[in-house]
């Protein structure tokens, strides 16, 4: 999971936390609520269900 990047962002009062696939470069965009790692947590988390769905060939057993 520490290989999935993610940054934190802002604009004005929003913040959020934006993540990528390092296999296709998806991206998801999650806000920030009660702490921005959470927020990084569920990004990455996001992407892994990702590439456990749309990239299996590429996860080692």
């Amino acid at each position: 999971m520490s290989q999935i990047p993610a940054s934190a962002q802002r604009r004005g009062r929003d913040e959020w936390v934006t993540a990528s696939c390092p296999i296709c470069g998806w991206e998801v965009d999650v806000t920030v609520r009660p702490s921005d790692a959470g927020a990084r947590a569920a990004a990455r988390e996001r992407v892994l269900r990702h590439i456990r769905q749309s990239h299996p060939e590429e996860i080692a057993d």
